[in-house]
């Protein structure tokens, strides 16, 4: 980052010049970055079992509660955005986890309609078809 120029001394018969504005953040600045390298790890302990759906909600929730209600109103400073960070993993892992909920439930919607299927099959099998 580079530093910002000190405003100069307003000349006599010239009005200072403004300080200039700091530069705006980038979409993917650290605190985002870190933030994705959280939930990307987090994900991972979700997806090999090490960590349960209901476990994760249970933690991520309270998180995300403690930014919305008191990380907002903070002064800007490491604590703030070290709760920016949490908070954005939060959700991204949060997200994650509703979604395999609803797959994992949508797979098992799948195999019984498959299962069932299959069980039709069988059971209205002509004799005159199998071969025999």
């Amino acid at each position: 980052m580079t530093e910002p120029e000190p405003a100069k001394p307003a000349q006599p018969g010239k009005p200072a010049a403004p300080p200039p504005k700091p530069a705006p953040r980038s979409w993917l600045d650290r605190r985002t970055k870190i933030a994705l390298a959280l939930a990307a790890f987090e994900g991972l302990l979700l997806l090999f079992g090490r960590l349960s759906n209901w476990v994760v909600l249970a933690v991520a929730i309270p998180c995300v509660a403690v930014y919305v209600l008191s990380g907002r109103d903070m002064k800007p400073g490491l604590g703030k955005d070290i709760l920016w960070v949490v908070a954005v993993a939060q959700v991204l892992i949060i997200l994650a986890a509703v979604v395999s909920l609803l797959i994992g439930t949508l797979v098992l919607i799948l195999l019984g309609i498959f299962l069932a299927i299959a069980l039709l099959l069988l059971w209205y099998d002509e004799p005159s078809r199998r071969g025999g």
